[in-house]
Parts: C-alpha cells; structure tokens; sequence
C-alpha cells in the first residue's frame, strides 16, 4: 500500500475529529443543489466507495460543500463519520479539489476526474497540507459511486455533540487513538507493526506540555503494540492504547481499544489484553475501558 500516509490521516479523521478539539461539526440536514446548477455540477454529489488494499473508506460528497469521511467496518467498533468542507473547481484538466481539514491554515491540494466508466480517480498518495497541488496522477485512488444519497447510512455516528458541537474528547485520548488507528493502516501495509512514532507520520510528538507518548512494544510479538499517554501532572488521567491481530474466520484483523486511569500512582499500569473467546479487549483493574 503506497498510500499509507493518506490512508492513516483519513482513518484518523473518521475515528474522531481529532487532533482538534476546538473544531465544530456542525449538525447535517439535507439541503437542496444550489438555483442554477446544471446535472453536470452536481455529477460529484452521493457517496463513493474505494477498496484498495484491505481498506475501504466511503466518501460523501454533499451539497453545501460538505464532505463526510466515513470509517471502514471494524469488529466491535461503532462506525463513524467526520464532517469537512471541500472546493471544486472543474475547469482545469484534471479537476481540482481542495479539503479542508480541522486545525489547518492550508488545505490539502489534490486533483481528480471521472473515467469513462463512471467512477473518480483521485490522487491522494503524496497529499497533505501545505504540499503543493499534483499536476498529474500517479497511482490514483478509484472511487466508485454506490449511491445518490448524500446522507449518512443508517448506523453511522456523526461525530458531534447535541447535533451541534464536538464531544469534549481530551487531547491525549484524541491522540491515542489517532496513534491506535494509524498503527492499523500500517499493519495493512507492513504486516507488522510500528514501533516509531514518527513513521506512522501523524504530526504527534513524543512530549508535549501536558503529555508524553510512547510506543510499546512487547519483545519478540509482532500481534500487539501498546501507546501509552503519561501525564506530566499527576491530577491528569493517563491512557493506554492498545491494537491487536486477532484471527476471525480464517483472516487477520486488527482490534483496537482504550484504557483510562483516573487514579494517581507512581506504578507502570499492567497492560490491557485481548480475550481469544470474544476478541474483545479487557483493560487492568485499574484502569476503565472508553470508546475511541
């Protein structure tokens, strides 16, 4: 999988809106094209699938110039989606498309078209904010169309608040679990896990004001891998993230979860672990279990 930064970052925006804790989504409603646009405008608007690698990710592209990033189906996982603004401008060859992402002054540049049978070629290996736009493509990613609707299927959590605002999620638990879905993407990859926070290529730092994360490792497995958030102020919770290889029907998953410990100790919290009977992850005693 060439695509393995991009394919992270969309991960991680589909697990939560991230990285961002004061960015607002705000709540959908269904609105109607714009007076005046022609069918060709609006040739964009529906939900679009791509399949590349073992992962499937869904675009929605909808009217207002929104866009909706929804998660691939995980064992166990509530499957949620993220809300971004997007622009196109359909008069250069190819397309331009530019999304905005949350905590970003510059948008991320790409370009894309329709082939001849109907489906979008986009170019996301090599795109991230502040990289200039690809003149060309170079192994674009295919979107099929598998539906008009440019609403979220049923299901599907937006992640907001009250319909209006973003959950009040704390940065380390946003971080974590960032770290938790990029280490799934490149386990696609790599079918091994990363031990560096710097190759899963997130932008997050191993020691910020509040916080220092870490992966761990144990020696020898290449099944599990743990990230662990020490606070730098003992009232602060501390958080462990933790993904798995689990085997289901024949075929290699990755699990992932979070465990949080409110209680201060000067003592290295045991680390959760997975139960083979119900793949599901068990955190230590002291330490509860939240959603990602």
């Amino acid at each position: 999988m060439r695509q393995l930064s991009s394919v992270a970052l969309l991960l991680t925006l589909c697990s939560t809106s991230m990285i961002a804790p004061n960015f607002v989504i705000p709540s959908y409603a269904q609105t109607t094209p714009a007076p005046g646009a022609t069918k060709s405008d609006q040739k964009h608007l529906g939900s679009w699938e791509m399949n590349q690698d073992d992962i499937s990710l869904t675009f929605i592209f909808a009217p207002e110039n929104k866009l909706f990033i929804v998660s691939p189906s995980v064992p166990n996982a509530q499957r949620t989606a993220t809300e971004l603004k997007y622009k196109i401008s359909s008069a250069p060859k190819p397309m331009h498309l530019d999304v905005f992402l949350p905590r970003t002054n510059k948008p991320v540049e790409t370009i894309f078209e329709y082939t001849a049978d109907g489906k979008i070629r986009m170019q996301l290996e090599g795109t991230n904010p502040g990289t200039p736009r690809p003149l060309q493509f170079k192994n674009g990613t295919i979107f099929t169309k598998v539906s008009d609707s440019t609403t979220l299927p049923e299901g599907v959590e937006l992640i907001s608040d009250s319909g209006s605002t973003t959950k009040e999620v704390p940065k380390a638990q946003m971080y974590v679990t960032a770290i938790n879905r990029a280490q799934q993407a490149y386990f696609l990859e790599k079918s091994k896990f990363s031990t560096n926070l710097k190759d899963l290529e997130l932008g997050i730092p191993s020691n910020d004001a509040e916080y220092s994360y870490q992966i761990q490792q144990p020696s020898g497995s290449q099944s599990r891998v743990f990230v662990t958030a020490t606070p730098k102020k003992s009232e602060s919770p501390s958080y462990t993230g933790a993904v798995f290889v689990a085997n289901v029907n024949g075929e290699a998953i990755t699990i992932s979860g979070i465990c949080q410990r409110t209680k201060p100790t000067n003592k290295q919290s045991a680390m959760p672990i997975l139960s083979l009977n119900t793949n599901k992850i068990t955190c230590p005693a002291d330490s509860t279990s939240i959603e990602p």
